[in-house]
């Protein structure tokens, strides 16, 4: 069965089309610390250009660098650092806490307004302590990649279902078990894996 999966993906059109290229590009290499548990560090950046749905314009891919448990939070297409602190608080921090870092590639000036924003919203004064790295890990990336392949595989011709899609598309990358932990991102952080249609009818 797996030779006639591998045959058929092979010659999809939509398949060839759309899956991205996932080799490492050649460069230094920057190691980032790595966390000591879930929701300590992040990594964020957007997707951008997509069809207009209401306000609603962008995606904010907000990523747990340890578990790899992704969220994806729609924004409007011009979100601006304040927005994004009010959409980071509303969907991140009252749930997991608030991080001790944050891996993206934003300017300093809105990582200033932000981090400012996200206090404030907490009713307390920035702390140092908080830190942000300039630079991306490639892990967001990479699940921008991955978002981005899968919209484009279900989203209906008039492309304004991408909203819609979104929170299916989350529980599917979480749940997902990695082949080097052998656990999902779902179960990292919750500490059991998630119920789903195919385990309902389980004994």
């Amino acid at each position: 069965m797996r030779d006639d999966v591998e045959t058929y993906v092979r010659t999809c059109l939509i398949c060839q089309q759309d899956k991205a290229d996932h080799q490492k590009k050649a460069g230094l290499l920057q190691p980032l610390p790595i966390p000591t548990r879930p929701w300590e560090s992040v990594s964020m950046d957007y997707i951008s250009g997509l069809p207009t749905v209401g306000d609603l314009g962008s995606i904010i891919v907000v990523v747990d660098r340890l578990s790899k448990y992704a969220t994806f939070i729609t924004a409007p297409k011009h979100v601006t650092a304040e927005g994004t602190a009010h959409l980071f608080f509303k969907h991140i921090v009252k749930y997991w806490g608030l991080p001790k870092d944050i891996v993206s590639d934003w300017d300093s000036r809105f990582t200033g307004v932000f981090w400012t924003e996200l206090f404030k919203i907490l009713g307390s004064k920035l702390s140092i302590s908080s830190s942000y790295h300039p630079q991306s890990d490639g892990q967001t990336k990479r699940f921008n990649s991955m978002l981005e392949e899968y919209l484009r595989h279900f989203v209906r011709v008039t492309q304004k279902d991408w909203v819609k899609l979104l929170d299916v598309a989350q529980l599917c990358f979480n749940a997902q078990k990695s082949s080097s932990t052998n656990k999902s991102a779902f179960e990292i952080v919750t500490g059991q894996q998630p119920l789903l249609p195919h385990t309902l009818d389980s004994p």
